[in-house]
């Protein structure tokens, strides 16, 4: 027994780091697995599906606008009471719409297989905003828009821009 208590007394500093050390591990040990318990609680899985019903739900508002724009200068240009100069100005606008969405929809069409799809375009007045449910847009991604917004509706780079619908 005095063996015990001499080798206690001798090393009683080295016998309280390792004490110490064993004691930081288990608390250690015990606050990991605490963390490790809550991340199968509060994790959720990541998908895409909101992004892409966002991108869906943009398409849809803009061919509904489309249509109504369409349908009202349709009326202003059947019109009999209006002058020839109001009439030919809606005209104008109505095949300047025309024309940007048949831009827009080559544009998305040519999106559609690409890393950015699902995606939509608004196309007006010699800009191209193109929204994608892709989160981060890579240089590739944007040289490619460029690329694509130039050949199907004419646009300059710097009249593109680039959106990710979250």
């Amino acid at each position: 027994m005095q063996h015990l208590t001499r080798f206690i007394l001798r090393h009683r500093r080295l016998l309280l780091i390792a004490l110490l050390s064993v004691t930081l591990l288990l608390g250690s040990e015990a606050n990991r697995l605490r963390l490790q318990e809550e991340a199968i609680v509060t994790s959720l899985p990541v998908t895409h599906t909101e992004a892409a019903t966002a991108v869906s739900a943009h398409a849809t508002l803009q061919e509904d606008q489309h249509a109504r724009d369409v349908e009202a200068l349709s009326a202003l240009i059947a019109r009999d009471d209006l002058d020839a100069l109001t009439r030919q100005d809606a005209a104008a606008q109505l095949s300047a719409m025309v024309a940007n969405r048949e831009g827009r929809l080559a544009l998305e069409e040519a999106l559609s297989a690409t890393a950015l799809a699902p995606c939509s375009a608004v196309v007006a007045g010699g800009s191209v905003t193109v929204v994608t449910a892709k989160a981060e847009i890579t240089p590739e991604d944007s040289a490619l828009v460029l690329t694509l917004a130039a050949a199907h509706c004419g646009a300059a780079p710097e009249d593109v821009r680039i959106l990710p619908a979250e």
